[in-house]
């Protein structure tokens, strides 16, 4: 009869046990659908700050190169203005070079003295 009694406990502390771990399953479940839910917010959370950095420094770089580009741009026609000046003046200065030389022409016609003056004038070139 001792020996008896003394299963039965076994028994019994054993069936206690398994209930005690079936409801601890239970609710780590439930624990790891919450950490879970948790874990994904999480993720997100981060991921969402990710993309948006990614976004941010590529407007960035963009607006970078717009500008570089827009730059770039500036320079070139300033250039442009530059050369276009240059060839002006040099026009300019052929004009006036030739004015010089039909002046001197026609005073070389009028008298001997003229004719000199236009000689001069080569010189200089």
């Amino acid at each position: 009869m001792m020996m008896m009694m003394i299963i039965t406990k076994k028994k019994k502390k054993k069936k206690k046990k398994k209930k005690k771990k079936k409801k601890k399953k239970k609710k780590k479940k439930k624990n790891k659908k919450k950490k879970k839910k948790k874990k994904k917010k999480k993720k997100n959370r981060k991921n969402n700050k990710k993309e948006k950095k990614k976004k941010k420094k590529k407007k960035k770089k963009k607006k970078k190169k717009k500008k570089k580009k827009k730059k770039k741009k500036e320079e070139e026609e300033e250039e442009e203005e530059e050369e276009e000046e240059e060839e002006e003046e040099e026009e300019e200065e052929e004009e006036g070079e030739e004015e010089e030389e039909e002046e001197g022409g026609g005073g070389g016609g009028g008298g001997g003295g003229g004719g000199g003056g236009g000689g001069g004038g080569e010189e200089e070139e």
